[in-house]
């Protein structure tokens, strides 16, 4: 049994999709609340992988503690009736508070000038990350699944070619537990939006594997362009006369182009899988 326990593919793929499967059926008469069902995928993978002792703390490390913060204030927004500027600000603080605690160790060993270029360069994208996220809380729960579905995917395959297995069983696990959890969406037949619980207690951590990937590991910067794209791609609405299977189907065939190419491209740069 402990054999099969330290499988990858059991961590990170079977394991946290049966639980997002199993919290997204039981909570599905609570929406927006079953969307924790893709968080709690991830945690079931650090649990099963490193564990929760955050010493050292490691980047994986703050990851994994601001994941915690990210579903805190996933409820506290939910809840709480924000007047919007104030929230995109907050949200925005919060984001780059995150990014910036977490590659602080890379920025203080560079010159001011490559530093400033650096950081720069990665609040740009993690803000067009997380606000496309954020954007789908006003669309189908399908949408923002299949963009984190992919995301995920794809930030996961990209990091293990690049030579970091942890991130990318890291990002896999979101990714199985996002298929999982937009299965029980067909399957109960949910078109309500997706609100702000999945989109920002899964998106933040999304956002902070994929710059970790490009900061710590190979993956080459450009690939966070086309990780990008995801989910404002999935922002774009389809006939209402389509069933939720079919809209599921197009919007899975429309995000996966930006999503393969940011694998291949690392495969271009780094080449097969070096372990």
């Amino acid at each position: 049994m402990n054999e099969l326990l330290q499988n990858p593919a059991i961590q990170s793929g079977i394991l946290p999709g049966i639980l997002a499967f199993v919290i997204g059926l039981a909570l599905s008469r609570f929406h927006p609340w079953s969307g924790f069902a893709v968080i709690a995928g991830f945690w079931l993978s650090i649990d099963l992988t490193i564990g929760f002792q955050l010493d050292p703390l490691t980047s994986t490390r703050k990851i994994i503690v601001l994941s915690f913060f990210a579903a805190f204030f996933a409820v506290i927004i939910q809840i709480v009736a924000f007047n919007q500027r104030i929230l995109k600000l907050f949200l925005a603080a919060l984001v780059l508070l995150a990014i910036f605690w977490m590659v602080w160790p890379v920025l203080e060993r560079k010159e001011l000038a490559e530093a400033i270029v650096f950081s720069t360069a990665l609040i740009i994208y993690s803000l067009v990350f997380f606000f496309g996220l954020l954007a789908l809380q006003k669309h189908p729960v399908i949408s923002a699944s299949s963009a984190i579905l992919l995301s995920g995917f794809s930030i996961g395959f990209s990091a293990l070619l690049g030579a970091s297995a942890l991130l990318g069983q890291s990002a896999i696990a979101i990714g199985a537990a996002a298929t999982a959890f937009v299965m029980v969406q067909v399957l109960v037949k949910n078109k309500q939006d997706s609100a702000y619980i999945l989109p920002v207690s899964s998106g933040l951590v999304l956002c902070l594997l994929s710059v970790a990937m490009v900061v710590y590991a190979k993956v080459p910067w450009y690939c966070l362009i086309f990780i990008a794209m995801i989910p404002w791609l999935s922002l774009i609405r389809l006939s209402e006369s389509y069933s939720l299977g079919t809209k599921l189907s197009l919007k899975i065939a429309m995000l996966s182009l930006p999503a393969i190419l940011s694998v291949v491209l690392t495969w271009q740069s780094e080449g097969p899988v070096p372990y």
